[in-house]
């Protein structure tokens, strides 16, 4: 069987290493396939758990016919998702392709780091789990534990001090989140929560420096910051100061 052009007929093989040539002369115009400097040979296995140990195959592709752990969760982040597909040894690990994995709540939020334009994250129902309070997220200017009363300043969290002045009417809310300098906070503004702190049910707390408490202060900015309906729980409701001597 042969090939015919305008001007010659090709056998089949001379014709295959002709399109594969990498070096064909006048002396040899249709080169073998000896003559091709590099040949891709392409594993086939099962899954991710199948691949060799990649020190022992380095150079090599593989490819995964099947996907195997959990979607949201990928191996590099430690979890279990190795999605189907091409992978290369470094000689050290394999190097597959990206995927995107579970975005948290801060990923998801506008006023801080990546301002909602992250594409290598996903949102799933469980990022909002259990989330369905009215918040903000800032940004904290110094570290700010878990419920907590705070102020915005520069337009950064910080801890509410019933004794400073220059506090009056900038509490927001209460930090539902912990983290340290610049970390993305989740303040509740309006909405009941459960804190990780007994509660009297039915009692008016305050904020103070500190933390909260049931008796109001007797100097300083006076700032009620939410009752407790329940041993656990407490409803967020911030109301106006009022600046004592």
């Amino acid at each position: 069987m042969a090939r015919t052009s305008q001007h010659r007929t090709i056998p089949v093989d001379e014709f295959l290493a002709l399109i594969n040539a990498n070096s064909p002369s006048a002396a040899n115009p249709f080169a073998t396939l000896a003559d091709i400097g590099f040949v891709v040979n392409i594993v086939v296995v099962l899954n991710y758990a199948a691949l060799p140990a990649a020190n022992t195959v380095s150079g090599d592709f593989y490819f995964c016919e099947q996907s195997q752990g959990t979607q949201w969760l990928p191996g590099p982040l430690g979890g279990t998702y190795y999605p189907s597909g091409l992978y290369y040894s470094n000689g050290v690990s394999w190097v597959g392709t990206e995927c995107p994995f579970q975005a948290t709540q801060a990923q998801v939020g506008t006023e801080v780091g990546d301002g909602g334009v992250n594409t290598s994250t996903f949102v799933t129902p469980a990022t909002l789990k259990g989330k369905s309070y009215s918040m903000v997220i800032r940004p904290a200017g110094e570290v700010i534990p878990s419920h907590r009363a705070v102020v915005i300043i520069s337009n950064t969290l910080m801890l509410f001090d019933h004794l400073n002045s220059a506090h009056y009417g900038k509490v927001i809310g209460l930090s539902y989140t912990s983290g340290i300098l610049t970390d993305p906070i989740e303040v509740v503004t309006d909405d009941e929560i459960t804190l990780g702190i007994p509660l009297t049910d039915g009692a008016i707390y305050y904020a103070i420096t500190g933390g909260l408490t049931t008796t109001p202060p007797t100097t300083g900015i006076v700032q009620k910051i939410g009752i407790a309906t329940s041993t656990a729980k407490m409803f967020v409701d911030i109301s106006v100061p009022i600046q004592k001597s």
